[in-house]
This record gives C-alpha cells, structure tokens and sequence, in this order.
C-alpha cells in the first residue's frame, strides 16, 4: 500500500512540470491611452477647531441620553476608587495571613 501511494506521488511530481510547458503563451494585455487633466483649484477650506467640533457634538444630544451619558461618565470614578480599594483589601489578606511571603 505505501509503496503505491509513493509512486502516485513521484508520477505527480514528475509529470507536473510537463504540464506547465503545455500551457498556451499568455497573450499580451491591450493598453489604452489616458488623458490626464490639471485639476480645478479647491477653496481653501476653514481651519479645524477641536473645541467646535465637540460643542457641535453635544449640542446633538439632548434630555435622558445626555444625563445617561454624564452618568456613565462620572460614575468610571466611583469604579476606579472601587478597583484601588478591592486591591488595597486583596493586597493586606495576603500581607496579613502570610500567604505571600
């Protein structure tokens, strides 16, 4: 069985190339000409302003969704001093009982 499947493979490689050199000669690509133009002067556009642009987005949102949002938003540092007082207790457990010496 495994000297059959080995002589599959070597007539497969052997043969292989052959059929590359069968392939026809691939014809060359038809080529266009392209008329290139100068293009027209922009307006010179008005300078960008951070500050504007903010404004221009929360004047957007309005009732519930803007209180949601300054919720969300105030409410990230009541989670970071929940965080640091998780470590500060997780941290003393481990200091106080010994397990991390």
């Amino acid at each position: 069985m495994f000297p059959r499947i080995v002589g599959v493979l070597v007539l497969i490689l052997v043969l292989s190339p052959a059929s590359a050199f069968a392939q026809a000669v691939p014809k060359t690509a038809p080529t266009t000409t392209i008329d290139v133009r100068q293009l027209p002067a922009m307006e010179t556009p008005a300078p960008f302003s951070p500050e504007r642009a903010t404004h221009a987005y929360l004047s957007r949102i309005h009732g519930d969704g803007r209180q949601r949002s300054d919720a969300y938003f105030e409410g990230r540092y009541a989670l970071l001093f929940l965080d640091a007082l998780y470590a500060i207790a997780v941290s003393a457990l481990l200091l106080f009982t010994r397990i991390s010496v």
